[in-house]
């Protein structure tokens, strides 16, 4: 037998060995899909990006073994009845804000995690002496406080008028 080459490695068995290889990578990239699509219900770090149904744009759904934004998001009967017939998936946070009956903030943190405030229309970032935004409803109540070492963005989401 001649030596071997890329034209004859079937007949030097190099075929089966490259078959082999190619199928235990492609089984070891399968099982790590899996493994990640599993600690997403742990982490949203962990989850692929979604498609929203309304616009198309990419979001991460929050939906974990704690809950999701989504959750504290308060929406009107009507406007539940109208996702409904719709839509068959998740929304992103603008999309599902704009069926809203509350404005909101939509918190998001450096590790991909997001937070709805329910109720939030405005984040004081002047706060220095305590080191902390603070995020307040229309009468100015406190809701929430986060600290200003976190490098979080927020995003305001109106009320469906």
């Amino acid at each position: 037998m001649d030596t071997p080459t890329v034209e004859n490695a079937a007949a030097w068995g190099a075929g089966t060995l490259l078959d082999r290889n190619e199928k235990w990578w492609l089984n070891q990239n399968e099982k790590a899909m899996k493994l990640r699509s599993a600690l997403g219900i742990f982490s949203e770090k962990y989850k692929d990006p979604s498609i929203c149904e309304s616009c198309g744009d990419e979001f991460v759904c929050g939906a974990t073994l704690t809950g999701c934004w989504c959750m504290n998001m308060k929406v009107t009967d009507d406007g539940r009845a109208e996702m409904k017939e719709k839509f068959d998936k998740c929304l992103c946070p603008k999309c599902l804000g704009s069926y809203a009956s509350e404005p909101s903030v939509l918190v998001k943190y450096p590790d991909g995690k997001s937070e709805l405030v329910a109720g939030a229309v405005r984040v004081d970032t002047q706060n220095f002496h305590e080191g902390m935004y603070d995020f307040y409803d229309a009468r100015g109540n406190l809701l929430k406080q986060i600290s200003m070492n976190i490098d979080v963005k927020w995003e305001t989401l109106s009320a469906k008028a």
